[in-house]
C-alpha cells in the first residue's frame, strides 16, 4: 500500500505542474507559435518541458522587472528628439577606432554595456584603455551579460576594480538557475562617453566583430554614433541596466546616472531619433509592435538584414501580405549562422515569404551580424535587435528609429554594400520538406 503512494505522488506533483504551467503559458500572452511549442512540450515530456520552462520559459519575469528602475511608466511609445547628429561606423575597422578614441578622449564618464566581450586582442585592448581613464579618475563602469560574457576571466575584471573603474554582470547563468532569469539576456550594447555620445548597434566587443587591421574573416556588421538630445535616453537605460545588475536599489539611481544631466556638445545637424528600448524591464512589446506595425503601412519596400531570421506567425504573415500587395520585400541574411540549427528553424519561414514573392538573399563570403530594418524611404530601425522571436520578445534590447531622408539613405547604402557579398536564395521541394521544416517551426520558438 505504502509502495503504491509513494509511486502515485510523482504522478500527482508532475499532474499537478503540469496544470500550473500550461495555464500559466496560456496567460502570458505569447506568440501562437510560442505558445503551442511550450505546451507541447510541457504536456508530451513533462520531465523535460517542466524543468526547461523553469529554466528558460518566462518571458516577462516579473520578479525581474519589479526590481529595475521602469524605463516607460506605459506601453507608450518614447518620443522623438531632434537635436542630434547621426554618424555611420559601417565597419569593424572605423567601429573599433572611433570606440578607442572616444574612451582615450573621454573626460568625465565611459559606460559601456556588451553582450560579449571578447577574451581576445579587441576585448584586452579596450580593457587596458578602460584600465588607463580609470587611474584618471575618469567614471568607468561595464556591465557585461552573464551568459554572453560567461567566458571572460574575472580575474582580468578585477585589473579594471584595481585601476579604479566598476564592472557588473547581468543576471549570472547559474546564480539562481530556475529562477526564469536565464533566459532573459541583456544583448543591449551601448558605448556612452561623457554624455557626448553613443555608439550603438550590433557589435560586440570581441574580434569576431571589430579590430584594428582589416580581416576578411571579420564579420559584416553595423554600429553607429549619435550624439545631442537622445543620450539621455541611453544614459537612463543603461542606469536601469546597472543599478539592477550591480544590486543596488533603484532609489540610488538618480545618483549613480547621469541621464539627467544634459548633453553640453554642439550639434551641427538636426537629426530625428527615437530609441526605444525592449525586454522584460519594458510594459509590451515596444520594437515588435512597431515592426508589425510599419510593415503593414509599407507602399513600396522592406528591406531586413539579421544574422537570425524568426519571426512568429503574425510578422511573417503580415510580410507575405507585403508581398502579394506588390511591395518589395528582401531578407539579408548569412548563408550559414554561428547557430546553424537556427539556420535550420528559419527555413519554412523564409520559404513562405519566398512563395509569395520576397527575395532571398544569402551572404555566402562570411557571417553577417547585422540588424537593420529599412521601410519605403522615411523609416529605418537599427540597434542590437534581431528578427527572432529571442530579441523581439525575450531579451533586453535597444534600437533607434531614423525617419530623415539622409539618415534612412545611409542605411540604403549599408544594405547595398553588404548585398555585394550576397547572392539569391531559392527553395526547392524534397522529399520529406514538410516534415523537417515542420519540426523546425516547432522548435524556432524555443530558442
Amino acid at each position: 500500500m505504502k509502495s503504491w503512494i509513494f509511486n502515485f505522488i510523482p504522478v500527482l506533483l508532475t499532474f499537478l505542474f503540469t496544470l500550473v504551467l500550461v495555464s500559466k503559458v496560456l496567460k502570458e500572452g505569447r506568440a501562437p507559435g510560442n505558445t503551442i511549442a511550450w505546451l507541447l512540450i510541457i504536456i508530451l515530456m513533462p520531465y523535460l518541458g517542466i524543468p526547461l520552462y523553469l529554466l528558460v520559459g518566462d518571458r516577462k519575469v516579473k520578479r525581474i522587472a519589479g526590481n529595475k528602475i521602469p524605463l516607460y511608466p506605459s506601453s507608450k511609445m518614447p518620443g522623438v528628439t531632434h537635436g542630434n547628429s547621426f554618424m555611420p561606423l559601417p565597419t569593424g575597422e572605423i567601429a573599433f577606432a572611433h570606440i578607442m578614441d572616444s574612451i582615450q578622449n573621454a573626460r568625465r564618464s565611459i559606460h559601456i554595456a556588451t553582450y560579449i566581450f571578447g577574451n581576445d586582442k579587441v576585448g584586452g585592448a579596450i580593457l587596458e584603455a578602460l584600465c588607463n581613464q580609470a587611474r584618471k579618475g575618469i567614471e568607468v563602469k561595464l556591465l557585461l551579460d552573464g551568459a554572453g560574457s560567461f567566458w571572460f576571466p574575472r580575474k582580468k575584471l578585477k585589473l579594471l576594480v584595481a585601476a579604479g573603474g566598476k564592472y557588473a554582470v547581468f543576471v549570472p547563468l547559474f546564480r539562481i538557475p530556475f529562477s526564469g532569469h536565464s533566459n532573459l539576456r541583456n544583448h543591449r550594447k551601448m558605448v556612452l562617453v561623457d554624455d557626448k555620445e553613443a555608439i550603438l548597434g550590433g557589435m560586440n566587443i570581441s574580434s569576431n566583430y571589430m579590430g584594428g587591421c582589416p580581416d576578411a574573416k571579420m564579420w559584416l556588421d553595423f554600429s553607429f554614433s549619435i550624439t545631442g538630445e537622445a543620450l539621455a535616453d541611453f544614459e537612463k537605460i543603461f542606469n536601469a541596466d546597472w543599478v539592477f545588475a550591480a544590486g543596488m536599489s533603484s532609489n540610488h539611481s538618480k545618483a549613480c546616472g547621469s541621464a539627467s544631466r544634459q548633453s553640453d556638445i554642439k550639434i551641427n545637424q538636426l537629426v530625428p531619433i527615437r530609441v526605444i528600448a525592449s525586454g522584460p524591464d519594458v510594459a509590451g512589446d515596444p520594437l515588435y509592435n512597431l515592426l508589425l506595425t510599419k510593415i503593414y503601412a509599407a507602399k513600396s519596400r522592406i528591406w531586413i538584414a539579421s544574422p537570425y531570421f524568426i519571426p512568429d506567425e503574425s510578422l511573417t504573415r503580415s510580410l507575405e501580405l507585403a508581398c502579394r500587395r506588390g511591395v518589395e520585400v528582401m531578407i539579408l541574411l548569412p548563408l550559414h549562422s554561428d547557430h546553424r540549427i537556427v539556420d535550420w528553424c528559419r527555413t519554412s519561414y523564409l520559404r513562405q515569404i519566398y512563395l509569395a514573392g520576397g527575395k532571398i538573399r544569402f551572404v555566402v563570403s562570411r557571417m553577417m551580424h547585422a540588424k537593420m530594418t529599412l521601410i519605403d524611404d522615411s523609416f529605418a530601425l537599427i540597434g542590437s535587435a534581431n528578427l527572432d522571436m529571442r530579441s523581439l520578445f525575450y531579451n533586453y534590447e535597444v534600437g533607434v528609429v531614423l525617419s530623415s531622408e539622409c539618415e534612412v539613405q545611409s542605411i540604403a547604402s549599408r544594405f547595398d554594400t553588404i548585398q555585394r557579398e550576397a547572392r539569391p536564395g531559392g527553395f526547392k521541394d524534397y522529399r520529406g520538406a514538410d516534415l523537417v521544416e515542420g519540426v523546425g517551426r516547432v522548435i524556432g520558438p524555443l530558442l
